[in-house]
């Protein structure tokens, strides 16, 4: 999909001082998402991780069953392409519970 004289059709921001909030804007016509982050932990900062690559992970959606859900499920899908890379073996797991949405990237 191309939008407007750049061919940009997403814009996401994250709030680098303080790492607290993600805001996610699909160009057009929307819709925009702003998310509160928490209980963050870089992959430096964890002991014994393993070493990240340049593949491009693929994408875990679970419980994103609602008319938001998929909505939501949509918008993160378009940030990860569907790019099957079977020698990097990452995964970015997106599960939805109770209003919160946990993240975590695999190897």
């Amino acid at each position: 999909m191309r939008t407007g004289p750049t061919h940009f059709s997403h814009i996401y921001g994250l709030f680098v001082p303080t790492l607290d909030a993600l805001t996610l804007i699909h160009l057009p016509d929307g819709p925009t998402a702003h998310f509160k982050l928490s209980s963050i932990s870089l992959s430096k900062d964890i002991e014994g991780h393993g070493r990240t690559s340049s593949h491009k992970p693929e994408l875990i959606l679970n419980n994103f069953n609602t008319r938001l859900g998929h909505t939501i499920g949509r918008m993160f899908t378009a940030l990860f392409p569907h790019v099957p890379e079977f020698q990097g073996r990452q995964v970015a797991t997106l599960h939805n519970q109770r209003d919160f949405i946990f993240f975590r990237r695999h190897r």
